[in-house]
C-alpha cells in the first residue's frame, strides 16, 4: 500500500527507568526552581546527532521541547552526528552548546517550551512559523488538529499549508478549548495548543516544503537502539532520531495497540494531489 509521503519525525515515547548518559543534578534550593536552570551534571554524543540529547533532556527533565525539522523540496536530510561531551550545565547553557554544535539550529524559549528551529529563519518574516497572527480564536476546539488547521485557516494565504498527522491518545484535549490570542507567531500558537495537550506535550515538523506535517507528542523520547517507539511501547514505522525516514505509514498500524491515524489537510494541499504526487513505496 502506498504511503502519504516522507516524514521528519524524532520520537514520541512516555519515558521510563534511567537515561543513559544523561545525569541530572538535584536542588531543593528554591532560587532553582525554574527548570531551565536546572543543572546536567554530564552529557555525551557518541557518533550520535543532537536530536538525541535533545530527546533523552526531555525524557529527563519536565519540560516541553517542539521542533522544526529542516525540510527538503524532496528526499530526505542526513543529520550531522558527533562524537563531544560538557559537563555541568544548565539546561539553557546546554540547548546553546547543541546548537554550536549543529550550527544549522537555534533555540528560543516560550514559557516552559523549547522552541528548536532552523537558524536560517531566525530573523525572516515570511517564514511559516514566524509569521503574525494579529487575532487568533479557538472556540470549543477539541483536539490539536482542529486547532493547528484552524491556525492555517486564519492565515489567509492560499500558498500556506498544513498536514496534521494523529496516532495515539496525545491528540483530544481534556475538555472543549475556547481561547483568544493577539499578535501572536504561528510558532507561539501551535505552542499553546502544545500546552492545552499537557505541560510536557510539544510539536513537530516534518514532510517536505511542499507537504508540511506536524504531528503532537506527549514527550521526545528514544529506546537504547534508537527505533523509534510510540508512547503505548508500539513501534510506528520511522527509524532514528533526527532524520527524515519513510513512514510507512498506512492509516492503521494496527499490531499492538492498534493505533489508528488520521490527516487533516489544509491549503494547496488536497486528497487529489496527494494521491498522484505524494506516494512513497511501502
Amino acid at each position: 500500500m502506498k504511503t502519504l509521503a516522507t516524514l521528519s519525525v524524532l520520537i514520541l515515547l512516555h519515558p521510563g527507568g534511567s537515561i543513559p548518559g544523561l545525569r541530572a543534578q538535584e536542588s531543593t534550593t528554591p532560587a532553582k526552581k525554574d527548570p531551565f536552570n536546572q543543572v546536567v551534571e554530564l552529557v555525551e554524543l557518541k557518533d550520535e546527532t543532537i536530536f538525541d540529547e535533545i530527546a533523552r533532556l526531555n525524557q529527563a527533565f519536565d519540560i516541553s521541547i517542539s521542533i522544526e525539522g529542516i525540510l527538503p523540496a524532496k528526499g530526505t536530510v542526513a543529520n550531522p552526528k558527533f562524537t563531544a561531551r560538557i559537563e555541568k550545565q544548565t539546561i539553557s547553557d546546554l540547548l546553546t552548546w547543541l546548537c554550536a554544535l549543529d550550527t544549522r539550529y537555534t533555540w528560543s524559549r516560550d514559557g516552559n517550551m523549547i522552541n528548536l528551529f532552523p537558524r536560517m529563519f531566525l530573523n525572516d518574516k515570511n517564514y511559516f512559523f514566524n509569521r503574525l497572527l494579529p487575532e487568533l480564536r479557538f472556540q470549543d476546539a477539541r483536539d490539536s488538529g482542529d486547532a493547528a488547521i484552524d491556525i492555517v485557516h486564519r492565515l489567509g494565504d492560499p500558498n500556506e499549508h498544513l498536514i496534521f498527522m494523529g496516532i495515539g491518545g496525545t491528540q483530544s484535549f481534556a475538555k472543549p478549548w475556547t481561547a483568544t490570542f493577539h499578535d501572536i507567531t504561528v510558532r507561539q500558537a501551535l505552542n499553546r495548543i502544545a500546552q492545552e495537550l499537557g505541560p510536557t506535550s510539544g510539536w513537530q515538523i516534518g514532510g517536505t516544503t511542499n507537504q508540511r506535517m506536524i504531528m503532537f507528542h506527549y514527550k521526545l523520547g528514544a529506546r537504547p537502539n534508537s527505533k523509534v517507539i510510540h508512547e503505548n511501547g508500539c513501534g510506528i514505522g520511522f527509524e532514528t532520531i533526527g532524520t527524515i525516514a519513510p513512514s510507512n505509514y498506512t492509516g492503521n498500524r494496527g499490531g499492538t495497540g492498534g493505533q489508528t491515524g488520521r490527516f487533516r489537510f489544509s491549503g494547496k494541499v488536497s486528497l487529489a494531489n496527494r494521491s498522484s504526487s505524494s506516494k512513497a513505496s511501502s
